[in-house]
């Protein structure tokens, strides 16, 4: 964390993914603090955002409903030091996906503290359009103020450090003039308590409440509807060292998440910017884990270092409904589509158990290291309400050797090569698919007959389908297994004089991803027809592909019946990464990332959003012929190259200068056409596939220069972060609706952004 206090970040440790970790994508363009309050998504080498696991010192604190996205934020000033494994990750790590540890700072021997204060004014933004295309995001406001007490309490016996943080930001979205606010404040409080030389109990506590902008905020139009989240966790270690060292811990983690729907939804959904329908529909709920891990080291020499661990996990979902059902309208690419009957019908209870157990071999014989784990995994879940149950169970190897093959010549020369799989977590909200309480409705064809886009009651024509998990026309397959990655890894490491290195060579498959399927209207209740399409050959070639069109028959209108089940298409990834970290001198230090990749799997939704074109998430690819057009390509979370350096240098005189540059291909995306004579209404169908275009690219350069003044053990430092130096303007996005307006850029990124600030050490 001292690294990372010397470089530009936005707020929380999501700068952390999105410019320094170069394997890993964000969901979003942080500059300087954009979403103040909301989780950011996260994946690494092309993984669902969905499998990302999170540690709090030793406590899961991933959400267990939704997974992929943690129920505590930890503020920076509380973390010793932010650690990511993603792939070569040992057995004791869980998940597809990357696992990301907080490790949270401990006392000092001293007393020492720390108060920092930031703010942006608004004088010093900058505001940039670029052809009519607004900033995809601006800052509009931005001030914090954060606290660190450390030192002990009884000497040599009760030590402690207590951080809080109290961050206010506000943003604008495009070319929409009101504002969205975002609050956070926190206390974390670390307590290390050593009755013996060989013992240590420790004591982590938090509480946080948070304020954001609501999800599902489109349905109204828009605007700064709120969501308002409180959240705790409490976990105590105890660790014992010596020939035998062990360790135990027992822990909750708990949110609880309450939209402020305080007006009536008029708003219309637009299903091209805003995504999914469904998706719009975030209720009020309560969701937590009860946890108690361990770990043993029953055996060490000088060859071998065994260790073997458990953990055991209860979960829970309460999920109640925020607002009364109204009917809400869709448009696709501006043309009216469906008006959606639709929503949370009453509460649910989901539960669910995790146990797992490992073990783990750290062999070592002359130039050759060996890693070899074993872990087994159980998850459990069930709803109060159905007869929905899920029961997944497995066991996956993970092994990484390591050697050196010239050990006089090039003794710091390391060959590796690693074998992994990984079974998924499991969500709780699939649990939905059978539940009388959870989202389900019906979805009517919208007459908009006077062509003003605006839905009256007089517009809705005939039922079209039923939709959505909850109800009696879900069911969960019996038969429904854990998806299963395997990969595989090889590369090497060596010293170049002060630098690390590391090459990487990856390959990935996942299978039996979970998918929910349409029985009741499959493919033969619709009717096909083609038309020429130029695929994608758009500039005039002679190329034409014969695109499916399915018009839904009308007499199947209301017959949707859904299984969740396992998907027997397959993703791959595949890459290349190179890592760089050393220092030149004493005062400069250099970190560099790039990665070569390539993804091909099925996504969930069409579209290019994150929560539409990722592998990890159920959605509508094989409930709609349409949306099973072309529905298998490249990912969100791969960007083909990326590039990203960080570089810090302490100067002479208490001058301190830190910058991080990005580079990152756009996103992948697919052209829609979009026929307007379909019995359902206009539906958006891939004309090519997600990859086959992109998004020009994201670059970057923030700085942060910082000069501190000493008296005695006093320091007075002051700071100002430039994010997006340069004020470039490089498109993020663009229209993807098949036209005369076909790839005009939509949005830009964020404009240029500063930031002040003061921080005293004392």
């Amino acid at each position: 964390m001292d690294l990372l206090r010397s470089l530009p970040m936005s707020n929380g440790v999501w700068s952390v993914f999105e410019t320094i970790e170069s394997n890993a994508i964000l969901d979003r363009i942080e500059s300087s603090g954009l979403y103040v309050g909301e989780a950011g998504l996260m994946g690494v080498r092309g993984s669902s955002w969905t499998q990302a696991s999170w540690l709090l010192g030793d406590l899961d604190v991933t959400d267990p409903d939704r997974t992929g996205t943690p129920l505590f934020f930890a503020d920076p000033e509380a973390l010793a030091a932010v650690e990511i494994s993603a792939g070569l990750a040992p057995a004791d790590v869980r998940g597809a996906g990357p696992g990301v540890w907080l490790v949270p700072r401990r006392p000092d021997t001293r007393w020492r503290k720390t108060v920092q204060v930031n703010d942006a004014p608004t004088a010093l933004q900058q505001s940039y359009r670029r052809k009519g295309a607004p900033a995809i995001a601006h800052l509009d406001s931005f001030s914090s103020a954060h606290f660190r007490l450390s030192g002990p309490l009884v000497a040599d016996r009760l030590s402690a450090v207590v951080s809080g943080n109290l961050t206010r930001g506000a943003r604008r979205e495009r070319s929409d003039p009101r504002s969205l606010d975002g609050r956070e404040a926190g206390v974390l409080g670390h307590f290390v308590y050593t009755p013996t030389s060989r013992d240590e109990v420790r004591l982590l506590g938090g509480v946080q409440r948070l304020s954001h902008p609501y999800e599902g905020r489109a349905r109204f139009g828009g605007g700064n509807v709120q969501q308002v989240d409180n959240l705790l966790q409490v976990q105590s270690t105890w660790q014992r060292q010596g020939s035998r060292p062990w360790s135990l811990t027992g822990g909750l983690v708990r949110g609880v998440f309450d939209p402020h729907l305080t007006e009536v939804a008029t708003g219309v959904v637009e299903r091209l910017s805003d995504g999914p329908v469904q998706q719009q529909f975030p209720a009020a709920s309560t969701r937590g884990r009860w946890a108690l891990t361990g770990w043993f080291d029953p055996f060490t020499n000088g060859n071998h270092a065994v260790r073997v661990g458990t953990s055991l996990s209860l979960t829970h979902s309460t999920t109640r409904p925020a607002e009364e059902i109204r009917l809400t309208p869709e448009t696709v690419g501006g043309l009216p589509a469906r008006v959606w009957d639709y929503g949370w019908t009453g509460p649910t209870w989901w539960r669910g158990n995790e146990v797992a157990a490992y073990v783990t071999d750290d062999f070592r014989f002359r130039q050759l290291s060996v890693n070899a784990g074993l872990r087994y995994e159980s998850s459990r879940g069930s709803a109060a309400n159905s007869d929905g149950r899920i029961e997944w169970t497995g066991v996956t190897p993970r092994v990484v050797g390591r050697v050196r093959p010239f050990p006089k010549d090039r003794p710091n020369l390391v060959l590796l090569a690693g074998y992994a799989e990984y079974l998924s977590r499991l969500p709780l909200n699939l649990l939905a698919y059978g539940d009388p309480g959870a989202p389900h409705g019906a979805a009517y064809q919208w007459l908009d007959g006077n062509h003003d886009g605006r839905f009256q009651m007089d517009e809705r024509g005939l039922l079209v389908a039923r939709v959505g998990p909850g109800g009696p026309r879900a069911t969960i397959d019996p038969g429904l297994k854990a998806p299963r990655s395997k990969e595989v890894f090889i590369g090497f490491e060596t010293d170049i004089r002060s630098f690390r290195a590391r090459f990487l060579a990856y390959h990935r498959r996942e299978r039996s991803l979970v998918t929910s399927v349409n029985y009741g209207a499959p493919t033969s209740a619709y009717d096909v027809s083609y038309i020429p399409d130029p695929g994608g050959d758009i500039v005039g070639g002679t190329t034409l592909q014969m695109l499916p069109v399915y018009n839904r028959r009308i007499d199947s209108f209301g017959r949707d019946r859904y299984l969740l089940t396992n998907d027997t298409q397959t993703g791959t990834g595949k890459g290349l990464e190179i890592s760089v970290d050393g220092r030149v001198g004493k005062r400069v230090r250099v970190l560099l990332g790039a990665t070569a990749s390539k993804t091909n799997s099925p996504s969930a939704y069409r579209g290019f959003l994150a929560t539409e074109n990722d592998q990890g998430l159920v959605g509508e690819r094989l409930e709609l012929p349409n949306a099973e057009t072309l529905s298998t390509g490249r990912l969100f979370f791969e960007r083909g190259y990326t590039i990203k350096m960080a570089g810090t240098y302490e100067a002479p005189h208490d001058f301190r200068f830190g910058a991080v540059a990005r580079y990152q291909d756009g996103q992948h995306f697919a052209r829609f056409v979009i026929p307007t004579d379909l019995n359902q209404g206009p539906e958006p169908i891939k004309g090519i596939t997600n990859g086959y275009s992109r998004f020009t690219y994201v670059l970057t350069i923030d700085a942060r220069l910082e000069k501190g003044f000493t008296l005695g053990s006093t320091r007075l430092a002051a700071v100002i972060e430039a994010f997006n130096l340069r004020g470039t303007g490089i498109e993020v996005e663009e229209d993807v609706k098949w036209g005369p307006d076909y790839r005009q850029t939509s949005a830009v990124q964020p404009p240029r952004a500063l930031r002040l600030g003061l921080r005293l050490d004392f």
